[in-house]
């Protein structure tokens, strides 16, 4: 690759498109003295700004590398290559923003390690030793393995982050359990409502993901299945404080949003299918 060639073809390109190098530099986010710096030959536009540069100078990025246009017009051959140069630069881009969200993701773990740090010199310095620090560093380690999927995982965040939030809460509830008065709260009430909510949303965002059905028609299965595991939760609840709780009003509440949902989805679909035997 011709540093000088490409620069001068630069240079040329942007003056035919009467834009001075300040101009140029706007529209890439790059200063004008990286714009100079290129058309001297003395430097080379990041990967990640070619196709832009490309499409500011009305070039293709084949004919922006080659330092000159595709005179010849080899139309099949150049489009592969463009396409392949591209390919190229997405790929480029995308390992860009994951390296630049790991980076995130180590800030913000050292952030919250300094949050549980504070919390305990905190708890120290006031009680001489550790006790309700345990609460927010707890709360602090379940938020992390929640959203820490979203800044090293690739495929599947949601699934990790519940997957982290799960496997997290279930030992901070029964520290609270440990430091609190009230006992046998955790195994019988709190571990099984939160497997319960888990496996719920689990439910739900694979429907939502894999039904190739109207929208407002999993809402109103979603909500129907709500209605069951509402139903189970109340009745975890009624065992452990012994006592039975009214939950019509809710029920019929709850029942009357999923044939709302339902009935929104048959009129949406019914809209769809006039508007498609009009056209």
């Amino acid at each position: 690759m011709d540093n000088i060639k490409v620069g001068k073809f630069i240079a040329e390109l942007r003056k035919e498109n009467s834009m001075t190098q300040k101009q140029l530099a706007n529209i890439l986010g790059v200063t004008d003295k990286a714009v100079s710096k290129w058309e001297r030959g003395i430097g080379y536009p990041d990967i990640s700004l070619l196709q832009e540069l490309s499409r500011a100078l009305g070039v293709n990025v084949n004919e922006l590398l080659a330092g000159s246009r595709d005179k010849m017009n080899i139309g099949a051959n150049t489009s592969k290559i463009n396409d392949i140069i591209l390919d190229a630069i997405h790929y480029s881009d995308s390992v860009k923003a994951n390296k630049k969200l790991k980076k995130n993701g180590y800030i913000l773990g050292i952030i919250f390690l300094i949050a549980m740090l504070v919390c305990s010199i905190c708890n120290i310095a006031i009680n001489k030793k550790i006790t309700w620090a345990y609460y927010p560093i707890g709360g602090l380690i379940v938020t992390w393995l929640t959203v820490i999927p979203h800044f090293f995982v690739r495929k599947y965040k949601w699934l990790y982050s519940l997957l982290g939030f799960y496997i997290a809460s279930i030992p901070y509830l029964f520290i609270i359990e440990y430091l609190s008065n009230t006992k046998g709260w955790v195994t019988s009430l709190a571990v099984p409502i939160v497997t319960i909510g888990v496996v719920y949303i689990l439910v739900i965002v694979m429907m939502f993901m894999k039904l190739h059905i109207s929208k407002w028609y999993i809402s109103s299965l979603s909500m129907t299945l709500f209605i069951a595991i509402d139903y189970i939760i109340n009745r975890i609840i009624e065992s452990y404080i012994n006592q039975n709780q009214s939950t019509v009003f809710k029920v019929s509440i709850e029942i009357f949003v999923t044939i709302l949902l339902l009935i929104i989805g048959l009129y949406k679909n019914s809209m769809k299918a006039t508007k498609d035997r009009v056209h």
